[in-house]
């Protein structure tokens, strides 16, 4: 299950490396065992974090002590062992949708999924962003990634004509900011009722380009 990073904390374990006197501690995120000369030896094996995890679920890292002159350098393993606030650590369930990358790549609208939460909605929108999807739908709003590079077909004329020839009342083949501009442009002509696209997003985020592609199609 997903568990979210921000619920958890590490907190240093045992003895602490700067009580020892005429040494100065130089933590090096290197796995514990990966120093043959490290007091203790190994505790566990190599984790993606660069640690090791026994079977208590503490991790560890090799701090090197600096040398001072005439007096060689030591080693001593600390011990690093997750935190959790108050109560059990918050496990999120998984959509049985996204188990696999072409659920991820099919779910266009992530509001239909079973279990929908911050980190499958990221971990969707990676996994399209990689199979070249930028737009998704989650429910009325429009999910997109700035892809960083030129993707012509995506706004070629051809895929402009796609969505102003569409049928009034009919839905869009796909996620796209066409769209979003032919939804606003139906209220205006068929509901006569005033619309608002809003566009939101972090500096760099692409904001100013999609408002350009909304008002090509208008």
């Amino acid at each position: 299950p997903a568990s979210s990073p921000a619920s958890r904390s590490l907190a240093a374990v045992g003895s602490s490396p700067t009580a020892r006197s005429g040494a100065s501690p130089l933590l090096r995120n290197s796995p514990i065992g990966s120093s043959p000369g490290a007091r203790g030896g190994s505790i566990g094996s190599p984790t993606n974090g660069g640690g090791t995890t026994n079977g208590g679920g503490d991790s560890g890292f090799i701090v090197e002590y600096q040398a001072e002159s005439g007096c060689a350098a030591e080693t001593e393993v600390v011990s690093l062992r997750a935190r959790f606030g108050a109560g059990a650590p918050p496990y999120l369930r998984r959509s049985l949708e996204l188990l696999e990358e072409r659920g991820a790549v099919a779910a266009q609208d992530l509001g239909t999924l079973t279990e929908l939460h911050e980190p499958e909605v990221l971990h969707a929108l990676q996994v399209r962003m990689r199979h070249g999807v930028v737009y998704t739908f989650t429910g009325p709003m429009l999910l997109a990634v700035n892809p960083f590079r030129s993707l012509p077909s995506l706004y070629s004329y051809e895929q402009l004509r796609r969505f102003l020839d569409l049928p009034a009342g009919d839905e869009v083949p796909e996620p796209h900011v066409y769209g979003t501009a032919r939804d606003a442009y139906q209220g205006v002509w068929h509901d006569g009722r005033s619309q608002t696209v809003l566009v939101s997003g972090e500096s760099g985020a692409g904001k100013t380009e999609t408002t350009k592609f909304v008002m090509q199609f208008l």
